[in-house]
């Protein structure tokens, strides 16, 4: 466990914040439902993490394990980033209030969209999430989460040499958090 920790520590540190390209149309598979409306939309910069295991005696490959971001809010008049909670495994978003979402376990709570730059980011998504722990708060009225203009986070393109090994790829994202329109 200490390992862990010290390795997330490190990843979160090597992390570099990067704004920048202009966002693409959101792909019609990843609108949420017309009864929706957007409560935020924050910037997350953090990793991706991946980890090598054997998938076939001698066939090693790397597999996602978790995501590992900060995330932050941007003033519209000044531009200025605020922070506004953490992003990890379930998937999770947990906000500076201590309200918390987590993606719902069901059959279509994940819908995916390749990234304009498949080569380098990782998909955009639309993932349905619920209120996990009864905590009101900002993110407790979400239920759909979209991330959208990634850079970034893609596995390792060269094959693992060996099984157990954890990486950290840095990506930035924006996740956009909507609720039922009332």
């Amino acid at each position: 466990m200490l390992n862990r920790c010290l390795f997330v520590a490190l990843a979160m540190l090597l992390c570099v914040h990067s704004h920048g390209a202009d966002d693409a149309p959101v792909p019609d598979i990843l609108k949420v439902p017309a009864d929706c409306k957007e409560l935020c939309r924050v910037e997350a910069k953090g990793v991706q993490i991946y980890e090598s295991v054997e998938v076939m005696k001698g066939q090693v490959v790397w597999e996602f394990d978790a995501p590992l971001a900060t995330l932050e809010s941007i003033e519209e008049e000044t531009k200025r980033a605020r922070p506004f909670g953490w992003h990890f495994e379930g998937p999770t978003w947990v906000g500076l209030d201590g309200s918390l979402v987590k993606k719902v376990d069901a059959k279509d709570s994940l819908l995916r969209a390749p990234a304009p730059n498949t080569e380098s980011d990782i998909q955009w998504l639309r993932i349905a999430v619920r209120s996990d722990d009864g905590k009101t708060g900002y993110l407790s009225k979400a239920v759909f989460v979209q991330r959208i203009n990634t850079k970034g986070g893609q596995r390792p393109a060269s094959s693992p040499p060996r099984a157990g090994i954890r990486v950290g790829v840095e990506y930035t994202a924006t996740y956009v958090f909507f609720g039922k329109a009332q």
